[in-house]
């Protein structure tokens, strides 16, 4: 529980600072993003958008 607390803090602190603009749970949200047509930054294994 205290890892995947740890997890959100973090990805939220990304968004807060500006090195990430959303918060994707998994690669299916990102694949619904896509087919909606919203566009879908990309992001290495930090979290930080490229």
């Amino acid at each position: 529980m205290t890892l995947i607390t740890w997890r959100f803090l973090q990805a939220g602190w990304l968004v807060m600072i500006g090195k990430s603009h959303l918060i994707i749970a998994s690669h299916e949200a990102e694949e619904m993003m896509e087919e909606a047509g919203i566009e879908v930054p990309s992001s290495n294994s930090n979290g930080e958008t490229k």
